[in-house]
């Protein structure tokens, strides 16, 4: 078995996780008996499965069983093994001299609850403070986790997914555990240092998510979902049960200050911070400073707040000597260089020169010996010559942009859909033509290619930072050559440039003897499974509207498309235009080309189903061949996750086991607004932190309603929002399908995505 374990991650995260227990112990927040009861189940759980996986071991070693997923097996009784041993050093220590103090019976529970839950006077306008900072400390620390952890791991649209839920997962363990808040001594002070905490454990988190990354796994590796879902859970662990008990504290003490149930004042409060830290996000933050830097913000808030909250019953100069110290971290934040010095963990082996984060994406650019490398998101995108040329892969390039150009008789006008930087707009150069369109989603890249390597500067060149489906949209110029550089459909962004519905359109943009050029990764002289299915793919989606189809096999296989006569003569096109080159003409002939190709087509199936946006089969096969290249049985891991949520709904009742389908019903129309809004207009990137902020304010605007309308009526109010949100989450789909027949970007059309994620939250508030 060729897998290493995980001894560093398991032993890592049972620590942290100990630790976190231990805290909350101390803290008062977590009862003593929920403690053991959560580590001798752990134990228990450990020992079943490590044992159980053990006899089936046994049975195929002594009975020659043959277990096709013994690998999986043994993989997991090892990794059980070594929790097990972890935990049960934890119970050893339990029963230690220290044990009785640790876990010392307390005279409290004996005390009245009223009387141990003392609320000050006039603390009414410090709740409401607390709840605002609280979610703007949420909203804003799981954007930039968002972002980050999409970049660290070069993740795709599912990552949102397993972080959201992993985040509503934990916050919400935190609010069950905070039902025990109204038995907290002190719940001003216990509120007040679960702030402090706040403050510190976004920045944490951050600095451990990028530190961890190349410890625990293999620098360079591709991580698979189980191994992301993990990382994730256990990253996010302090913070959202923290946030989570907060919510719950903070729901009691204004019950107790309003002598009455407030929770849809808590409620209410967070939601409106929610939308504070999203405008504050989306319109400063992300313009202006890093990820740390942005995190560095919530830790004064939170500070400022906190202290403001103790300010009765804490010493003012102590109080005034927290706030200068954290100001004067904040401000070295801000003036040491700290997200690139985080990041110089994940690039290592080389240097980091520019790093800047934007709507569009985090750029890097990195130096290792005189070479400057480019990485958009953690992925890499190209590298410059060492003579700090913008000509990247000299052969790539030439390939890229001759393969196609030599097919026009007089090329005039080209469209270029990223790539210019790479060294592509030389290439260009070496013909006679007008214009040269360069179309860049993402102005940093322009902005860090100037700075840092020779860019081309010529009066044709047309640089418009805009997203290609949209721009083509909203204009009708055409074209002699289209050249796209997008990389392959990994992503449901990226899918939506191989789609049939992209292709019409790039149709309507070609003269009419015009060239389309797309491509996909090299397949060398062999097609994997997986190549022969997204290329057959292609292939057929192209072929629906040009009449004539060529696959040219170089560096990567590039797609040729036309309604006019194309053909595999290259190099003899080449010379005959005396186009200079370095690499096509001296290691390249149109025999091996013209071999090369037949071989690729031999293995297309021209029946093979056509790519769509709203059937993106291109990225579901890219999906299913990631999970295939891992030996996870995620079998296993949905049995696991079932029996979870039969323990946690076995207890409910009607109501509750209502809210808790509401509640997921909720958050799969968010996914389902996230990704449509990536498969229409792309850019989830720049875009997620807005589409929350709207669901956010929805959610207050509904949380608020409550006590005005739905208690006077409360059964029948709350099966007709049931209805309402069920019948919203069918025609979702529908309306999403509409907005992207008209791609275009526009107000309007922006206006009726968001308003109908607004009225999905409302509702879910509401109920």
């Amino acid at each position: 078995m060729q897998e290493k374990y995980d001894l560093i991650a398991i032993t890592t995260n049972s620590l942290l996780l100990y630790g976190l227990s231990y805290i909350l112990v101390k803290l008062g927040i977590l009862n003593k008996t929920y403690h053991r009861r959560f580590w001798n189940t752990l134990l228990l759980i450990s020992f079943i499965v490590a044992g159980g996986l053990g006899i089936f071991m046994v049975f195929q070693i002594n009975y020659d069983w043959d277990i096709s997923f013994i690998d999986d097996i043994t993989f997991f009784h090892v990794d059980f093994g070594i929790a097990l041993f972890i935990i049960a050093l934890f119970h050893i220590i339990w029963h230690l001299n220290y044990f009785s103090k640790l876990f010392k019976k307390s005279q409290i529970k004996t005390q009245d609850v009223d009387t141990l839950f003392f609320i000050p006077g006039n603390i009414k306008p410090r709740l409401i403070i607390v709840g605002i900072s609280l979610g703007i400390t949420t909203f804003i620390t799981q954007i930039v986790l968002l972002r980050e952890f999409i970049s660290v791991f070069s993740g795709n649209e599912l990552i949102i997914g397993i972080m959201l839920s992993n985040w509503l997962f934990i916050t919400g363990l935190g609010a069950y555990i905070g039902k025990n808040a109204k038995k907290v001594i002190n719940p001003i002070k216990t509120l007040a240092i679960l702030q402090y905490s706040l403050a510190f454990l976004p920045i944490i988190t951050l600095f451990l998510l990028i530190y961890l990354k190349n410890i625990i796994f293999l620098p360079g590796t591709e991580l698979g979902l189980s191994q992301i879902t993990f990382s994730s859970f256990f990253l996010l662990i302090p913070f959202c049960l923290f946030s989570g008990f907060s919510f719950s504290l903070l729901s009691h003490l204004f019950t107790n200050a309003y002598k009455s149930n407030k929770i849809h004042l808590t409620y209410s409060f967070e939601s409106l911070g929610s939308v504070f830290g999203g405008l504050l996000f989306n319109f400063i933050l992300i313009y202006t400073i890093d990820s740390f830097q942005s995190l560095s913000v919530l830790l004064l808030l939170n500070v400022f707040s906190a202290s403001w909250l103790l300010s009765k019953s804490i010493n003012k100069h102590k109080i005034l000597t927290i706030n200068i110290t954290v100001t004067l971290i904040v401000l070295s934040l801000f003036y040491f260089p700290t997200e690139r010095f985080a990041k110089e963990f994940l690039f290592t082996n080389q240097k980091i020169i520019y790093q800047k984060n934007s709507p569009y994406g985090s750029i890097t650019l990195t130096k290792s010996s005189d070479q400057i490398n480019f990485y958009q998101n953690g992925s890499f995108l190209f590298s410059s010559n060492p003579d700090g040329s913008g000509n990247g892969n000299i052969a790539e390039n030439e390939e890229a942009v001759h393969f196609a150009m030599v097919q026009h008789p007089k090329p005039k006008k080209v469209l270029l859909i990223s790539g210019g930087i790479s060294g592509q707009l030389n290439e260009l150069l070496k013909y006679p033509l007008e214009r040269i369109d360069y179309l860049e989603i993402n102005p940093e890249i322009i902005y860090a290619g100037k700075k840092f390597i020779q860019f081309p500067k010529d009066k044709k060149i047309r640089i418009i930072n805009v997203d290609p489906r949209s721009y083509l949209t909203q204009h009708t110029k055409k074209y002699d050559v289209i050249l796209i550089n997008i990389p392959e459909p990994t992503t449901t962004e990226t899918n939506r440039y191989f789609t049939l519905e992209f292709m019409k359109l790039l149709k309507n943009h070609l003269t009419k003897n015009g060239i389309l050029r797309t491509q996909l990764p090299s397949s060398a002289n062999y097609l994997s499974q997986e190549a022969e299915e997204t290329h057959s793919i292609l292939y057929s989606t192209m072929n629906a509207i040009f009449k004539n189809i060529l696959i040219l096999p170089g560096e990567r296989d590039y797609f040729l498309a036309s309604n006019a006569d194309i053909d595999l003569n290259i190099v003899q096109k080449i010379d005959e235009r005396l186009i200079k080159n370095e690499y096509i003409s001296y290691y390249l002939d149109d025999f091996s080309i013209k071999q090369r190709s037949d071989l690729i087509i031999d293995k297309i199936d021209k029946s093979t189903n056509i790519n769509r946006d709203f059937k993106p089969i291109s990225y579901l096969i890219q999906i299913k061949s990631q999970l295939s290249r891992f030996k996870t049985n995620y079998w296993i891991l949905a049995i696991a996750l079932s029996f979870v949520l039969i323990f946690i709904i076995r207890n409910m009742n009607l109501i509750n086991f209502s809210m808790f389908t509401g509640g997921f019903a909720s958050l799969t129309g968010e996914l389902l607004v996230l990704f449509s809004f990536q498969i229409i207009y792309g850019n989830i990137y720049g875009v997620l932190s807005f589409i929350i902020m709207i669901f956010m304010f929805g959610l207050a605007i509904g949380a608020w309603i409550i006590p005005k309308y739905i208690l006077h009526n409360f059964h029948k109010n709350f099966i007709l929002t049931q209805l309402i949100l069920g019948v919203l989450l069918i025609i979702q789909p529908f309306i999403f399908i509409y907005l992207g027949q008209n791609i275009s970007a526009t107000p309007i059309n922006y206006i009726l995505f968001f308003t109908f994620t607004l009225i999905i939250s409302i509702i879910a508030g509401f109920e």
